[in-house]
């Protein structure tokens, strides 16, 4: 399709119509007397004198800069024609948005076993101010449907330092997602191995220059910044091998159609990060084991919790002269003030006549429920009631979804309950075979389970860890009870 060309060259005309020989063409600053330079050539290198002064066909070669001019238009004996102010390059397109990216390259370089990515025109030159890279931002008032357009005429770009993974593998082809940020009417580089949506605001982290820049999720700056716009410009294809070692070029940087790298990137990088805590052990956002207090990482969406309570003691085994100890009961596993609750479950009874009850969950707003179920009763046994050849086993623990436990086996203690899934320890067995009046221990019931989302996640919550019931004590002729599993928290953050 053919398009109407541009002015090719500048022509003035005196008021009469004539062609304006010697004019005089002056050049300032929008708004003011400040003289500001145009330019012979697109390159920008040399700058016409001010005034311009136009040939005998009133014509000139004048080339704008990324500023807005004020133009005053005067006859050779100086008598002023017209004055006309802001005009500038977006001058050229009235249909210029929020939208545009334009003139715009990016180049990669290593040194030092640093990565060093750097911003530049369409034809791989610093940007100046004759052939700026043209760049547009939603508003950084998240209520604002307005938009910012930013000239970029100078070097831009930012180092990742040696030693910072960016939550990278060793010998994995992964990505890098270059940004630009808007802030204080300026455009700023950033990095994530992340892929962001432009829609909302985002912080930052500073990528700091000391090989610290390892996680996956963190959006990282050469300063942190909180709440601005961001643009995705490009994305970088690349494979170390040994991750925070920046030794290989990428394979692959890609900086046009940046809604199919959105689409072909969405795949790889919405796997949600982990955190995790039990009793003895935490990770990601968690501050300790048993209790503290989760930090949501920067820019998550939406948070998945998984939480068990603990589970109940199993009972011992015994006879009715010498019963074994009931179990006791598991505790509860909270998340946020009375916000998430998985209750313990119940210790057995003594005498092998009832099983511990399973735990139950509470969910208040703003959890949405995936799954909310109560921990799996403990099994319950009889009484042998002469003296015979029977053989009298502890019952299972009770379980839920994360797991439970077995009987006891001939002459042996109950089982605990499986590591860390709120899963019901199981009863002792009799130790002897045949004794008259004898029970062997019921299992100790499961802690309840939850699946819960969280949609725009708080920036910390606090946690506890129900620990698992003690099994009981061991009777005449017969084994203690398995104690409980202590309770779990597992919380997968999303970012898109």
């Amino acid at each position: 399709m053919a398009i109407l060309s541009p002015t090719l060259k500048q022509k003035f005309f005196s008021q009469s119509g004539l062609p304006l020989a010697g004019g005089k063409l002056y050049s300032y600053a929008a708004g003011t007397t400040t003289p500001l330079a145009t330019y012979t050539t697109y390159t920008g290198a040399v700058a016409n004198a001010n005034p311009v002064i136009l040939d005998s066909n009133g014509e000139c070669d004048v080339w704008l800069g990324s500023n807005s001019y004020k133009f005053i238009l005067k006859d050779s004996s100086d008598t002023t024609q017209w004055t006309v102010d802001n005009v500038n390059q977006a001058s050229e397109n009235t249909n210029i948005s929020g939208d545009v990216l334009q003139n715009f390259g990016l180049t990669s370089s290593t040194a030092s076993n640093n990565l060093t990515i750097t911003l530049t025109d369409g034809g791989g030159n610093i940007p100046s101010t004759v052939n700026p890279v043209m760049v547009g931002f939603r508003s950084p008032t998240i209520g604002s449907g307005l938009s910012n357009v930013v000239s970029i005429v100078s070097s831009l770009g930012m180092t990742i330092s040696s030693g910072s993974t960016l939550g990278h593998t060793g010998a994995v082809e992964d990505s890098i997602f270059v940004y630009l940020l808007y802030f204080n009417g300026a455009a700023e580089m950033a990095v994530s191995s992340t892929l962001y949506p432009e829609f909302a605001l985002y912080s930052t982290t500073a990528e700091g220059g000391a090989g610290a820049a390892d996680s996956r999720s963190a959006i990282y700056s050469v300063s942190a910044r909180t709440n601005v716009p961001m643009r995705l410009v490009g994305r970088l294809t690349i494979t170390q091998a040994v991750a925070g070692t920046w030794v290989n070029l990428p394979s692959q940087i890609q900086t046009s159609a940046m809604s199919q790298v959105y689409t072909d990137s969405k795949v790889l990088t919405t796997r949600p990060t982990v955190s995790r805590a039990t009793r003895a052990t935490f990770s990601g956002g968690c501050s300790a084991a048993a209790s503290g207090t989760y930090t949501t990482p920067a820019n998550v969406r939406y948070l998945k919790i998984k939480m068990a309570g603990g589970g109940g003691g199993g009972a011992g085994a015994g006879t009715s002269g010498g019963p074994g100890g009931a179990g006791s009961n598991g505790g509860s596993t909270t998340f946020g003030s009375s916000f998430l609750t998985c209750t313990g479950g119940d210790g057995a009874f003594a005498g092998g006549n009832k099983g511990g009850n399973g735990g139950t969950v509470t969910i208040n707003s703003p959890g949405i429920a995936i799954v909310a179920v109560s921990g799996g009763g403990g099994g319950t046994t009889s009484q042998q009631g002469t003296s015979g050849t029977s053989i009298f086993n502890g019952s299972n623990g009770g379980i839920n979804p994360f797991g439970g436990s077995n009987g006891a086996v001939w002459a042996s203690s109950g089982q605990n309950g499986s590591d860390d899934t709120g899963a019901g320890g199981s009863g002792g067995s009799m130790t002897t075979n045949g004794t008259a009046n004898s029970f062997a221990g019921s299992g100790g019931g499961a802690g309840g389970y939850m699946e819960v989302y969280i949609q725009a996640p708080s920036a910390t919550y606090s946690y506890s860890i129900g620990a698992g019931g003690t099994g009981g004590t061991a009777g005449t002729n017969g084994a203690a009870g398995g104690g409980g599993a202590g309770g779990v928290l597992i919380i997968e953050e999303f970012y898109v």
